[in-house]
């Protein structure tokens, strides 16, 4: 692996995902400790994930977001952080990057880690593992 990674959001071409037109940054095959993703969302999905926690940072627009039972205003700058098993979704005219945890599991103490760690040895494949509810 390079000693880093640079990507252009530009020459990522985007496809329709869960929460929106998705354009992957760094992604768990470039063996990051965690993806981030740019997002445009206009009416997301109820939907939360098993496995990885998400942090939203809003770079443009507005909208609103559900999380569980709550509603919150979105708007640049604001910056979300979205625990695991919380049933979230946003709507509005958003721009956003995307955040999201790598769960690994570990075969030496068989539990799921937020972190990759030298007791580490099986990874297991999580990408964007989520359950959608509507």
């Amino acid at each position: 692996m390079p000693s880093f990674l640079r990507r252009d959001v530009a020459s990522i071409k985007p496809w329709t995902e869960t929460c929106g037109q998705i354009r992957p940054l760094i992604e768990e095959k470039d063996d990051a400790a965690a993806e981030v993703h740019h997002l445009e969302i206009t009416d997301a999905k109820l939907h939360y994930h098993e496995r990885t926690d998400e942090i939203y940072y809003v770079l443009a627009g507005s909208g609103r977001m559900r999380l569980d039972d709550e509603e919150i205003e979105l708007r640049p700058d604001v910056t979300v952080y979205v625990p695991r098993g919380v049933k979230h979704k946003a709507w509005g005219n958003l721009t956003v990057l995307v955040v999201s945890s790598l769960a690994v599991y570990c075969t030496m103490c068989t539990s799921w880690s937020r972190r990759r760690g030298a007791l580490v040895v099986a990874k297991i494949h999580l990408h964007h593992p989520l359950v959608t509810l509507q």
